[in-house]
């Protein structure tokens, strides 16, 4: 069992990177429930000491990834808040800037937990299956492993930095 302070310690951070990503891709009618991501953390840690229970050993930092970015895709935290403020809209039933924010989000986090930063096409390609296509942690666990051998002229430059790891930069 994963203990709280790791949670509410973990969902924190995202909760700090949500803010950089909000304000790196100019989001500003976004806002975030902290609740949905302890829910994303307490079941990736929760997943992550499965795996070590049976491996015997704590995942790769690719299979980490893969399933924050499965849970954070699942519990989708990110939402718009309505005029009254104590309802909120899906992003998916609004402008397409908004469509697919939460796979942008889990994948940008995912992408810099690895620090691996595919160019824009493959990028565009990951969030059209995270938001369209029924995906698992083995299915993320390969793609994001594969990135991580991609040839370099398939990646973008660094730009601006998350907590501990960089955004890519806007070209690519």
């Amino acid at each position: 069992m994963v203990g709280k302070e790791i949670v509410r310690q973990k969902a924190a951070e995202i909760c700090e990177d949500f803010y950089r990503f909000k304000g790196h891709y100019g989001y500003t009618d976004i806002s975030i429930n902290p609740r949905a991501v302890k829910s994303a953390v307490k079941s990736c840690l929760d997943d992550a000491l499965r795996h070590k229970a049976y491996h015997g050993k704590n995942p790769s930092p690719c299979k980490y990834a893969a399933l924050l970015l499965f849970w954070l895709v699942k519990t989708k935290p990110i939402f718009l808040p309505l005029d009254d403020d104590t309802a909120y809209a899906d992003p998916k039933y609004s402008q397409s800037k908004f469509m697919a924010v939460n796979e942008l989000f889990a994948l940008m986090l995912a992408f810099s937990l690895i620090g691996v930063y595919p160019k824009t096409s493959i990028q565009d390609k990951l969030v059209y299956l995270l938001y369209f296509r029924d995906v698992n942690p083995r299915h993320l666990f390969l793609t994001l492993d594969l990135l991580c051998s991609l040839h370099p002229s398939q990646l973008k430059t660094l730009g601006s930095s998350l907590k501990g790891a960089d955004y890519p930069s806007d070209g690519g």
